[in-house]
């Protein structure tokens, strides 16, 4: 995971213990940690992914990678390919993974 992010659950943690969290919530909180962790990747480029993807700026880029653009075999910049992850990581792709999120 990576290393801010980390951080900030745990700082969350230690605020609002799992326990204590809707399950309806915990889908939210997760799929904005989510994006928040490939937003913070080197291997994210988010004006290569916007400029390369035409992706608008109301748009949010890791939420749209993270939901949309690796479905569609789209690289989250030019120094990380989602298909080569996919095929030396079969599992990821059958699991239904985000590739940058699982490689971070």
């Amino acid at each position: 995971m990576h290393r801010i992010a980390y951080q900030k659950l745990e700082e969350v943690r230690d605020v609002y213990p799992i326990g204590f969290i809707r399950k309806e919530y915990m889908m939210e909180v997760n799929m904005n940690w989510a994006a928040f962790i490939i937003g913070s990747s080197p291997l994210f480029d988010e004006q290569w992914y916007r400029k390369t993807y035409r992706i608008s700026d109301e748009v949010n880029a890791a939420k749209h990678y993270l939901l949309e653009g690796a479905k569609k075999g789209w690289n989250p910049s030019k120094y990380f390919s989602t298909e080569e992850y996919f095929l030396e990581n079969e599992n990821v792709r059958w699991n239904g993974d985000n590739p940058l999120l699982h490689f971070e």
